[in-house]
């Protein structure tokens, strides 16, 4: 589904990624990247999507090759992703968030708005159907007319996974999702991931949270140093010497 081979990336003197080559299974549903702060995980998302150019190295995704292709065609293939912080239009509605999304519409066209308003108002109802779908899901149907910026934190994290949904990805990058929100949201999230896994959307989260992690991810992988040094399950990586030492710190820690 998703390959990299070979990444590297400098900024200046400080060598963030180094070689790092994967592979991510279409039939693995939810996979996390752990690793301790500064050993690179952001810095590999943001090189997959295109915010960063990576200096060696290659990016595919489902067998085609990313590396030419800027962030808003790469998500155009069916790669998308969440940020740590939130990146909605807050002076916007919950809905327009998420209707807004969908690229090209025709009523973004000047001519069709003249010659096509028939199928535009069609269009728009079906975008509409589905971020209503979307918010359903997502619990934030009571809040559609309401803007944006007066969500709370934990429901903005919701509201940046619908709309990437509303792009009908096939894999999601999620930079940790759970950071900053309540536990009881935490769980509805969970929740939320399973079931779009069980309907074919696959995830890659960056995540802090072993406890989620070893409940939600089918497959670990960590990276310290900018290096890949574990590829497993979760409880394998819970009890690898190596990962012990570069993340979890201590025996009395990984037993918790």
């Amino acid at each position: 589904m998703l390959e990299l081979n070979g990444l590297s990336k400098r900024f200046g003197g400080n060598q963030v990624l180094q070689d790092v080559s994967l592979k991510l299974d279409p039939d693995t549903p939810i996979t996390g990247l752990i690793g301790p702060n500064g050993s690179g995980k952001s810095t590999l998302f943001n090189v997959v999507m295109g915010f960063y150019v990576q200096d060696q190295g290659t990016v595919h995704f489902e067998k085609q090759q990313l590396d030419n292709l800027p962030p808003e065609k790469r998500c155009h293939t069916g790669l998308s992703c969440t940020f740590q912080d939130s990146r909605m239009l807050s002076f916007m509605t919950v809905l327009e968030n998420l209707t807004a999304i969908p690229t090209p519409q025709l009523g973004e066209s000047l001519i069709s708005t003249f010659f096509a308003r028939g199928r535009i108002r069609l269009e728009e109802s079906k975008l509409k159907d589905r971020a209503y779908e979307i918010l359903e899901l997502l619990h934030l149907t009571a809040l559609a007319d309401k803007p944006a910026g007066s969500l709370s934190y934990g429901q903005r994290k919701l509201l940046e996974i619908g709309r990437v949904m509303m792009t009908n990805p096939r894999l999601v990058l999620l930079d940790e999702p759970t950071a900053g929100i309540n536990p009881t949201l935490i769980q509805s999230l969970v929740t939320i991931l399973e079931t779009l896994a069980q309907r074919g959307m696959r995830f890659f989260l960056v995540e802090h949270n072993m406890p989620l992690v070893s409940q939600l991810c089918d497959r670990v992988l960590v990276l310290d140093a900018g290096k890949l040094i574990f590829n497993g399950t979760a409880e394998a990586a819970r009890n690898d010497k190596q990962v012990i030492e570069a993340y979890l710190g201590s025996d009395s820690y990984v037993n918790t």
